[in-house]
């Protein structure tokens, strides 16, 4: 199975290294292979153009997570949704099943590293929280299945008591989803990241079947 992955610095796995990845890991614990198109910095009207560019014949699914960028640039927020429409429409044309990633909130020492103000970081938080939920409702219309990194990063920074996040708005090599291929149950051990995302691909119905859990298997976020 082979799946485009588009997005920015959240899919590229920028601050972690290349074998610590979201994308990498999902591909090493299975047999899907991963064609990651994530770039930093990017917006989703730089991903519309950069998909326009894309020859999508061969895949066998799309993953697309944006927004991020455009919140902490301030842009509008109705012009990042109408982004997210074309770039799901044109992913669907393709007649194959659609992800669409939920990007996570952002912290206050996001300020120190100078991806925004401090007075900003608040306000960025409640767009992108009115974000997650035009995704979900979009999704839920579109019928596309949603990967909430949002949610996931909260529950497990709550249950965990640990920093998850590299610099405010990137996860760390814990707070990186920990990707495998396979059937086990929620109770499922990670070596050292905190989620266990499995993923398995069902041939009949052309479909990737995702599930997150915690590592001590104390909660589990759908993701299917």
């Amino acid at each position: 199975m082979k799946l485009l992955c588009l997005g920015d610095s959240l899919t590229y796995g920028y601050d972690v290294r290349p074998q610590e990845r979201w994308t990498t890991l999902v591909s090493n614990r299975s047999t899907i292979e991963i064609d990651n198109k994530g770039q930093c910095g990017d917006t989703t009207a730089g991903m519309v153009f950069r998909l326009h560019q894309l020859d999508l014949i061969g895949y066998d699914a799309f993953f697309v997570m944006g927004g991020s960028n455009d919140i902490l640039l301030d842009k509008d927020f109705s012009a990042v949704c109408r982004n997210m429409e074309s770039l799901v429409s044109l992913l669907k044309s393709q007649e194959e099943p659609v992800y669409i990633g939920i990007p996570p909130l952002t912290k206050s020492e996001s300020a120190y590293y100078g991806w925004q103000e401090a007075g900003a970081v608040h306000r960025h938080n409640e767009i992108l929280r009115r974000y997650r939920q035009w995704l979900l409702d979009y999704s839920a219309n579109m019928d596309c299945t949603v990967i909430d990194f949002y949610q996931a990063l909260l529950d497990g920074e709550e249950a965990s008591g640990k920093p998850l996040y590299a610099d405010g708005v990137h996860p760390n090599a814990e707070g990186t989803p920990f990707c495998r291929s396979g059937t086990e149950g929620a109770g499922g051990k990670a070596d050292s990241s905190f989620f266990i995302v499995k993923i398995s691909y069902c041939i009949h119905s052309k479909s990737l079947c995702l599930s997150c859990s915690r590592s001590r298997g104390i909660f589990c976020i759908s993701m299917i």
